[in-house]
């Protein structure tokens, strides 16, 4: 049995120094996982040897199987967890801590209980608006942020006819809006309740 084995121990490692655990942690334990693997096969071929040639070791023979045994468990080691125990690559990922946590309120909900320091809970609560506004997008031109404002004619459903509402302009249940007849000038708001139309003459 060859006594030098240091070159064929080193190959057993694959390195995983120099990986960041935080962003190649799958790395790492794949190639753990692979090290476990052939310092299986390794013992294991070591041991039939041993076995077999057992009653042609001699004593010196038998103490440096047993020194490369270390030799390869203290590398592992060495691998897994680096030269001092402040070096271990597995204990830089921590648990991480966030020191504060704030929400902020908009036009729609202001915001209770900001910032958490600690723990806690946030509330969110209604901002009071003006009377008979409605939440919505501009009255005209591009998309922009919705705000509280006024009802426009342009927000209702608006069709017009020489006569009065019908299924025409309104042709399935639940369909309504604001229909003119322009011909009387009358406008109505309109309603197709399962078919029938239902109107409330405004002007």
């Amino acid at each position: 049995m060859p006594n030098n084995k240091s070159g064929e121990i080193q190959k057993l490692f694959p390195s995983i120094q120099g990986l960041d655990p935080t962003k190649d942690w799958p790395k790492i334990e794949r190639e753990i996982f692979v090290s476990f693997l052939r310092i299986y096969d390794y013992f294991n071929s070591k041991i039939k040897v041993s076995v077999e040639e057992a009653n042609k070791l001699s004593k010196e023979q038998s103490q440096q199987v047993a020194k490369e045994a270390s030799t390869l468990i203290n590398n592992f080691a060495t691998k897994l967890i680096g030269e001092a125990e402040d070096a271990n690559p597995l204990e830089t990922l921590g648990e991480g801590t966030v020191t504060s946590v704030a929400a902020t309120g908009n036009i729609v909900f202001s915001v209770g209980g900001t910032p958490i320091t600690t723990s806690g809970t946030f509330t969110f609560i209604l901002n009071t608006q003006t009377a008979n506004t409605i939440f919505a997008g501009p009255t005209s031109g591009a998309a922009a942020t919705p705000t509280f404002r006024l009802l426009t004619p342009n927000d209702l459903p608006r069709t017009s006819s020489a006569a009065d509402p019908s299924t025409t302009e309104f042709p399935n249940s639940g369909d309504w809006g604001v229909h003119k007849n322009t011909v009387s000038g009358f406008v109505y708001l309109a309603y197709n309740n399962a078919g029938a139309i239902l109107k409330v003459q405004l002007v």
